[in-house]
């Protein structure tokens, strides 16, 4: 079967596939439903998809309890550090997409209030596994390719496709990059990384040495999280270990789709 290859400017299509702009050998992460939900305790958007699609979901931060970290910044779910809990949860099942906010704890009244929280969530054709799968009518368009052995004219489930029109994430390797971070004793760090986008990309942060999916916080803790607002990349690291001074590498993945 012939197959589309597409380099990235200064490539050739013989480079090595992590080095593509695109090959119809692989799977795309194409975004089927996108969209935001204000929610006060619990909530859910009804996706109705009849199995666990790929999804991510990022929450605004309208006060900032972190120096360093502006108001009205974005940052994926989960966020948490130390004790100030600034954003909620978000789980997916066969028909829906799940959220729960924080509730921080009222010391006048002594009950934990609910925060009203914005979340902002793209949901993926891919399921989890990225299984093939049948019996959904929601691809259409001309430019289609199909997974192996299956015939372009006879399908329209989105599972069953390599790639077709949507909105496939876009990876900008200019403005991704790495950075260090020396962690400090009992205090948070932030380091501040411009993308000067003019609006708020979707982002991905990794700990380089494991691989560990930022945000991460370890049991009385070590954690790093980050922010993102329409000029920035704020990412916070701390050490309440009391073991500051250990440096991590850190990878940083900018989008060019965009939260808000």
């Amino acid at each position: 079967m012939a197959n589309i290859i597409v380099a990235k400017t200064g490539g050739t299509i013989n480079d090595a596939e992590k080095s593509l702009a695109f090959t119809s050998d692989r799977d795309c992460m194409i975004e089927l439903i996108s969209g935001h939900k204000t929610v006060s305790s619990v909530d859910n958007y009804q996706h109705s998809l009849g199995y666990v699609p790929s999804y991510t979901v990022f929450f605004k931060v309208i006060t900032s309890e972190i120096t360093g970290v502006p108001n009205n910044c974005y940052s994926p779910c989960i966020g948490i550090i130390g004790n100030v809990l600034d954003g909620g949860t978000a789980t997916v099942d066969t028909d829906k997409l799940y959220f729960q906010t924080y509730q921080v704890y009222n010391p006048v009244t002594d009950t934990y209030d609910n925060v009203t929280t914005d979340f902002y969530y793209s949901i993926f054709a891919n399921t989890i596994g990225n299984q093939t799968g049948t019996g959904k009518n929601n691809v259409s368009g001309k430019a289609r390719i199909a997974k192996n052995n299956l015939s372009v004219p006879d399908i329209t489930d989105a599972r069953q496709f390599r790639f077709f029109v949507g909105n496939v994430f876009k990876q900008d390797t200019a403005l991704s990059g790495t950075i260090t971070l020396m962690t400090l004793d009992y205090d948070l760090k932030v380091i501040t990384i411009p993308h000067n986008l003019g609006y708020v990309p979707i982002v991905y942060m990794f700990e380089s040495d494991n691989g560990s999916r930022i945000p991460y916080s370890l049991p009385g803790g070590l954690l790093f999280t980050y922010y993102v607002d329409s000029s920035n990349i704020y990412v916070v690291g701390g050490d309440f270990y009391n073991l500051g001074g250990d440096i991590y590498t850190l990878k940083y993945i900018i989008l060019r789709d965009k939260i808000a």
